[in-house]
């Protein structure tokens, strides 16, 4: 209302003093060192605003744009200081100070639907973290940002529900969060083949070890298929041929096939490549029977000698063997190089004994107390142990996390509960 009576009296003012002057014209007469110049009143008065706008246009308005950029982007940037102060206070769970910096946010800035959305993490109200996530996927602007808190929100308690969100978040982004956070979920349903097809389309999109060790895992659980064993076995192989789980699930499809000859085969192929006590340890329970021991494990280790492991497992076959004398010299040769664990520890106490060296008998008995633990497979998420590789922890639900750790049992413990 005030902006209307101002207008209507300035067009009145404009208009009196323009009947005004077209009555009353008068003459102006500027001399300026051997110029005169001669004009009317009205003339002049139109000239005067012309050059003031002019002037306006092209000096007054650019520097008050500059000024305004200015301003806008310090107010920006202290905005947006302000905000991710807030978010790493909600990450670290100090609800104290970022509610205490929200407070400041508001009256300043007003709302802001990620800081919102944070807060109510910190607060675990799953309600109140999906009436803003659903709210921010109602914005082309906020939409990942909605996915993300759905995802997070569903994942564990409707993982249906959480891929849904997940494979939206990735056709919308094609991120590498997105992908994983799918790939996951896909596991978690049980929707193997997908993840695999999903992990093989998009692999640029994350580390090569990374895709490695997930693709690994996938391709082993989908060899849990009978009739699709081989196939994935060969697959895994072909991705990574120094992993001993995969040539060791072969050797013992071929064997149940009844062909320990192209078991034994693969497990010396597996042995070129990776000379691991755990190949010894398979050939030893299923190939050998009544068969010649000795010779079976020369002929696993003939292509690779000249290493530590052969030499242990020369140890082992001949205690196995019978042969006490041969088997404690390659223990001692082992020995030289490698601090004994339990296991170790064990077989030369029994050893010694067969031997009749009861004060060495002794001397292994008590180091067996002292003695490492043997190696063994353990979920880097939670620590949990296995005898064997497998695809995924049944403790805490991780895929691919299950590694060889030489670490020993009671550290390991240790390092998971704090």
């Amino acid at each position: 209302m005030f902006k209307k009576i101002f207008y209507f009296i300035l067009i009145v003012t404009v208009a009196v003093v323009a009947v005004f002057f077209t009555k009353n014209q008068g003459d102006v007469n500027i001399v300026w060192l051997d110029y005169q110049i001669k004009t009317t009143v009205p003339f002049f008065i139109i000239f005067v605003l012309f050059v003031f706008y002019v002037f306006n246009l092209l000096i007054l308005k650019p520097i008050n744009f500059i000024k305004r950029r200015r301003h806008i982007k310090s107010e920006d940037f202290k905005q947006t200081s302000l905000v991710t102060s807030i978010l790493s206070y909600a990450l670290i769970d100090d609800k104290k100070t970022a509610l205490k910096l929200n407070e400041k946010l508001l009256s300043k800035y007003g709302e802001n639907p990620l800081v919102n959305l944070a807060l109510a993490k910190v607060d675990d109200n799953k309600t109140l973290v999906e009436a803003i996530s659903n709210k921010l996927i109602e914005n082309k602007e906020t939409l990942v940002l909605g996915l993300k808190g759905l995802i997070e929100l569903n994942e564990g308690v409707d993982d249906t529900k959480a891929l849904v969100y997940a494979n939206q978040a990735f056709k919308e982004t094609k991120l590498p969060w997105a992908l994983k956070s799918a790939v996951r979920l896909m596991i978690k349903n049980g929707l193997y083949e997908d993840a695999l097809k999903s992990l093989d389309g998009n692999k640029k999109l994350i580390s090569q070890e990374e895709f490695k060790e997930v693709k690994v895992s996938l391709l082993m659980k989908l060899s849990e298929n009978e009739a699709k064993k081989e196939k994935y076995l060969n697959e895994v192989i072909k991705l990574d041929y120094t992993f001993v789980p995969a040539y060791i699930s072969l050797a013992s499809f071929y064997k149940d096939k009844g062909k320990d000859n192209k078991a034994l085969k693969c497990l010396k192929k597996a042995y070129q490549t990776n000379p691991d006590i755990m190949i010894y340890d398979y050939v030893e329970k299923n190939l050998c029977g009544d068969g010649d021991i000795i010779k079976i494990t020369k002929e696993l280790i003939e292509d690779n000698l000249n290493n530590d492991v052969s030499t242990l497992i020369l140890a082992r076959s001949h205690m196995k063997a019978g042969i006490f004398g041969q088997a404690l010299n390659y223990f001692k040769e082992y020995l030289v190089n490698n601090a004994p664990n339990t296991k170790i520890a064990l077989f030369m106490a029994k050893l010694e004994k067969e031997m009749g060296n009861l004060k060495e008998v002794e001397k292994w008995n008590n180091a067996i107390l002292n003695a490492e633990f043997d190696g063994k497979y353990r979920c880097e998420k939670c620590g949990f142990e296995y005898s064997s590789w497998q695809a995924s922890c049944d403790n805490c639900g991780s895929f691919s996390s299950i590694k060889w750790s030489d670490l020993n049992s009671k550290s390991k413990e240790i390092v998971a509960y704090n």
